[in-house]
């Protein structure tokens, strides 16, 4: 598995030669590397990749997904105007207080999530579900000691992943 500091500088470089193209230019021209999350992918957790975003100020501009074994550059997302933003990725530190914040009910369960036992999983999942078609919405888990709720990076709760719908 290749380094965060390596897979960061790995990420520059592509942003350096994607600036260079008027399409990718608003989003990776100027901006810095303000995100490296990796995330395994589901089922097995073998596999993974990393989410390298870059912003211009405060704003979120782009976002690279990089193999974690290879180095190579999968997905890439950004701006197509230098005024806009892409959608806030929520991050590790900010997990906490956001969930502190909310009363996590599990439709299937007889007992309410116990937040006061959250524990957050060291890395973030992911797999294409109903909840998430797009490796730069992956999640986070906390588990209570009994269960498990997956937090997409949006902040967006879930208490598992279905495939149910179409496509």
């Amino acid at each position: 598995m290749i380094s965060a500091p390596a897979i960061q500088a790995l990420a520059k470089k592509a942003a350096s030669g994607l600036a260079t193209g008027p399409y990718w230019q608003p989003a990776f021209d100027e901006g810095t590397v303000h995100l490296t999350e990796l995330v395994y992918l589901l089922p097995d957790c073998t596999d993974a990749y990393y989410i390298v975003g870059f912003q211009v100020g405060n704003r979120p501009t782009g976002r690279l997904t990089i193999d974690a074994s290879t180095g190579k550059v999968g997905e890439i997302t950004g701006v197509d105007n230098p005024q806009r933003s892409l959608p806030m990725f929520m991050l590790r530190t900010d997990l906490s207080s956001r969930l502190s914040d909310r009363t996590i009910t599990l439709a299937t369960a007889a007992q309410p999530f116990d937040q006061t036992k959250a524990a957050l999983d060291q890395h973030m999942v992911w797999k294409s579900c109903d909840q998430s078609r797009t490796k730069f919405l992956p999640f986070y888990i906390v588990r209570d000691g009994h269960r498990e709720v997956y937090v997409r990076a949006d902040g967006i709760v879930f208490s598992e992943l279905t495939n149910q719908g179409a496509g």
